[in-house]
């Protein structure tokens, strides 16, 4: 209106003054408007209605002494309702739940603006989520629970809770994990089970257990593996009959095609220790562990050694390193020779020979291990 008057005073151009002056007719008429209705909702004493045009007011940025009236009846018949704005305000601002629903919960909380009301609600029903998710994380944390702290923490981010708190429970997951792995390792050692241990090793490594303990482990799975490769390959030369012809040292060629079996795989096994055992089969009269290869009146001296000395000779020239031993047993054992073979056996192979009396000749491969 000021500003219409001085352009009329110093000539400004008359579309644009008239066009002002329209503008200046609509503002009146919605400020006359505007009056009548708060007049209106006095007088009825209709406090939803004299707030909603006063937001209204306020949005438009109208300023009228009607609107003023308005604002002070408004105040001096409600006078906490103007505190509960502010707290209103103040709690969305700060998405203080507990603040909010107390707001709310007030008998003149049906004359704040419907608008922060609403939102009011949304931060409510955000927050109490936020807090079930921090509560379901904290559980998880005192429960130490692998799957269920997992499980809070994919929660806890879709929700979008603080980071401080994911930041705990993360350290909490990685710890869990670490002890476990190191108990699961620590177990696995204790069981000697090679295959478990090899589990538990590759867990620790990836939990970050302790290095001490993880090369422990691993000086004993290479232990534990040794072992039972000796073991198995035990058990695959006692499947072996290697045969000898009546009081002969030489190897036929079904001996030397069991040998050549045994070559390969002692080839890929260079650390097994061999004891290779010779033994022979004595005549009826014989007396028992009477007759030796180191006896000097025996007839046939040195057959047992010399069978022995004849397959070690065929490893060794098919480029087996392997440690080797000779033992020469003579008749000792008769009934290891009773079937024309050579037994291989295991490194206390002597303590389960057989004492009834032989009539043939054969050569025992023994196998021991540096491991045990």
């Amino acid at each position: 209106r000021e500003a219409l008057r001085q352009a009329q005073e110093v000539g400004v151009a008359p579309d644009l003054l008239e066009a002002a002056e329209q503008v200046l007719r609509r503002a009146d008429e919605r400020y006359e408007q505007m009056r009548h209705q708060l007049h209106v909702a006095k007088l009825h004493a209709d406090v939803q209605a004299v707030c909603e045009l006063l937001r209204k007011c306020k949005a438009a940025n109208m300023r009228s002494p009607a609107i003023s009236e308005a604002t002070a009846w408004l105040a001096e018949a409600f006078p906490d309702l103007e505190k509960l704005q502010l707290e209103l305000v103040s709690g969305l601002e700060s998405r203080n739940a507990v603040l909010l629903k107390r707001v709310i919960s007030e008998d003149n909380a049906q004359y704040l603006d419907p608008e922060l009301l609403e939102k009011a609600a949304k931060v409510i029903e955000e927050e109490e989520r936020l807090a079930s998710v921090r509560s379901l994380l904290i559980t998880a944390m005192s429960e130490l629970d692998v799957e269920k702290l997992e499980d809070a923490i994919r929660t806890g981010k879709d929700a979008g809770i603080e980071s401080a708190l994911l930041h705990r429970a993360l350290e909490t997951l990685e710890r869990v994990k670490r002890d476990n792995a190191t108990i699961a390792l620590q177990a696995a050692m204790e069981r000697k089970n090679a295959k478990a241990l090899e589990q538990a090793i590759k867990g620790a490594m990836q939990e970050g257990v302790q290095k001490g303990l993880i090369s422990d482990a691993k000086q004993l799975l290479k232990q534990l593996k040794a072992r039972n490769k000796a073991h198995k390959l035990r058990w695959w030369l006692s499947q072996k009959e290697i045969r000898f012809l009546d009081g002969c040292a030489e190897l036929t060629s079904g001996a030397c095609a069991v040998v050549e079996q045994a070559v390969q795989i002692l080839l890929r096994n260079p650390e097994v220790e061999l004891s290779i055992e010779g033994h022979r089969a004595c005549p009826q009269e014989c007396k028992p562990n009477s007759c030796r290869d180191d006896d000097p009146n025996d007839e046939r001296p040195l057959l047992s050694q010399n069978r022995a000395l004849s397959v070690a000779r065929a490893l060794r020239e098919s480029g087996c390193s392997n440690r080797m031993e000779i033992k020469a047993w003579g008749c000792r054992h008769r009934a290891v020779g009773k079937r024309r073979l050579v037994r291989i056996v295991t490194a206390r192979g002597d303590e389960v020979h057989d004492e009834a009396q032989g009539s043939d000749d054969h050569v025992d491969l023994e196998i021991s291990s540096s491991v045990e």
